[in-house]
């Protein structure tokens, strides 16, 4: 990512891939976190609630692709292993 500040506004100039399944949470998330006003540490920001909420509702919704997914990535590793490049 890449990120630019316009007047006193920080925002991300490459945003993730359309591609990425999470674009849709990540996206608002670190623009949030980019202009959090100085004082606001002491609990978590809004931005940061409302990509958990959206998150979780997305792993729920979507378990079963992300099972096979994880799966995939797991045999990949295995044949990498196998063929000897890790």
């Amino acid at each position: 990512m890449i990120f630019t500040l316009t007047g006193r506004e920080w925002s991300a100039t490459m945003k993730f891939n359309k591609r990425l399944h999470l674009k849709e949470i990540l996206d608002p998330l670190f623009e949030g976190l980019l202009n959090l006003p100085s004082g606001e540490n002491a609990a978590a920001p809004s931005c940061v609630n409302k990509a958990i909420e959206e998150l979780m509702d997305y792993v729920m919704n979507n378990v079963s692709t992300i099972e096979k997914e994880s799966n995939d990535l797991d045999n990949l590793i295995e044949e990498e292993k196998r063929k000897g490049k890790y």
